[in-house]
């Protein structure tokens, strides 16, 4: 179904997205083999950081954009990019000051492990180069350049998995080098990337601040839900680290690893969706999209669902063949997790429909709903089942925000036939 689903753009798209979560899957690995638990743990913790300042870019410069561009007249298009690019540098700026304060704040103080604080430092090169590589390649999703995308970042994965591999087989891959080979390679495509598009940035200070606020606007309750969406996926490891420590909250990332493989899909396919829904919102109204919603999602979660039998059935032996036997054991915590990938598709789809609808409010309202769920549960779950008990925690918030969002897409859509049978 989810074949017939997709053209082209939407396959490339699934490709281009396979690319992006094997390079951080394979990255992961690499750490947690070589590195040790407590190591990924560090990793995992900075990667969330990584994601929210994604987020943050995503919800209020790309997706914008996206949405947007469409409507600007035509001696206006390189005007647009020149403004996304000088809001990218300020968000550059700030994430890049930011780590850098926190980081010395820490190392000064010994808030954190001497290791933890030098990790945050290599953050603040990190997230700059990071996002100057997502913005790009995000720019060429927006153009519908999805074969262009595909290839860099298909040139990224083969560049950075290949600094590591070589630093793994001189015996000198740590967990710093390996924090400073990851902004290396995107510094490299990014600027190749840059290069590519240069022609089509036209910078003019006076659009600056009316583009800045459009895009406010237009993307401030994505924001909101994205970034509470990225903290519910990683407070768990947070909670874990304070509660019971860094090295069992590296097993407890390794087996979320894991599930992660079903990323791709996911992700690709929201890639295409979000479009997609707008189009056929335009077009054929809420009855429209309420039957590409709802064909999409009883897809994606079917499939899902196949996934996570084959979780239960190999979890034990996936963990320890992946990520080897310090990893040893924990085959039902990797069952659970196996669940979470159907709720979160679920509410992805979801997602993209209220988003066409208008209603990128009801997405953030339920991402707290979720957030505060886990939140509440993990505590007390993870003292009674350890790890297991956080993965339910987890997977408990997760299926919270999936019925919240189909309850407020039904009522949405129900109200819009509603509102156009009168008109």
């Amino acid at each position: 179904m989810i074949k017939r689903l997709l053209k082209a753009n939407g396959t490339l798209a699934l490709f281009d997205q396979g690319i992006v979560s094997f390079t951080r899957f394979f990255t992961s690995v690499l750490i947690g083999r070589l590195c040790g638990p407590e190591d990924l743990g560090i990793y995992a913790i900075c990667f969330a950081i990584l994601l929210l300042a994604l987020s943050v870019q995503d919800s209020l410069i790309t997706k914008p954009y996206t949405m947007l561009r469409q409507t600007q007249p035509g001696d206006r298009s390189q005007e647009y990019l020149g403004s996304i690019l000088h809001q990218h540098g300020l968000l550059a700026l700030t994430f890049a000051l930011g780590a850098s304060l926190v980081g010395f704040i820490c190392a000064h103080f010994e808030l954190v492990q001497g290791k933890f604080s030098i990790v945050i430092l290599i953050l603040a090169i990190l997230v700059p180069f990071t996002l100057f590589w997502d913005l790009m390649r995000r720019i060429a999703f927006a153009h519908f350049r999805m074969f262009e995308a595909a290839v860099l970042d298909a040139a990224l994965a083969i560049l950075q998995l290949s600094l590591l591999l070589i630093l793994a087989l001189m015996g000198e891959l740590y967990l710093y080098l390996a924090m400073v080979g990851i902004p290396l390679a995107t510094a490299i495509i990014g600027t190749i990337w840059f290069a590519l598009w240069r022609r089509n940035f036209n910078a003019d200070i006076r659009s600056y601040r009316r583009d800045w606020v459009a895009n406010w606007d237009f993307g401030r309750w994505i924001l909101a839900g994205q970034l509470l969406g990225t903290l519910h996926g990683y407070a768990v490891p947070w909670v874990l680290a304070l509660t019971v420590g860094i090295a069992s909250t590296g097993i407890f990332v390794a087996a979320q690893t894991i599930i992660l493989l079903t990323n791709p899909m996911v992700l690709g396919l929201t890639n295409w969706l979000e479009p997609r829904a707008a189009q056929v919102t335009a077009t054929e109204g809420p009855s429209g999209l309420r039957d590409l919603i709802f064909k999409v999602m009883v897809g994606v979660t079917g499939l899902m669902s196949a996934f996570a039998l084959v979780f239960m059935v190999l979890g034990p032996f996936l963990l320890e063949f992946v990520f080897g036997a310090d990893y040893q054991g924990y085959g039902l915590l990797v069952g659970i997790f196996g669940l979470c990938p159907v709720a979160w598709s679920a509410s992805s789809v979801l997602s993209s429909g209220l988003v066409a609808l208008q209603q990128s409010r009801t997405v953030f309202w339920g991402s707290i709903i979720g957030f505060v769920s886990t939140l509440l549960l993990v505590i007390p779950f993870s003292n009674q089942w350890d790890l297991v008990g956080a993965a339910v925690a987890l997977l408990a918030g997760s299926t919270v925000i999936c019925i919240f969002l189909l309850t407020r897409f039904v009522q949405e859509v129900s109200r819009g036939d509603l509102m156009a049978s009168y008109s």
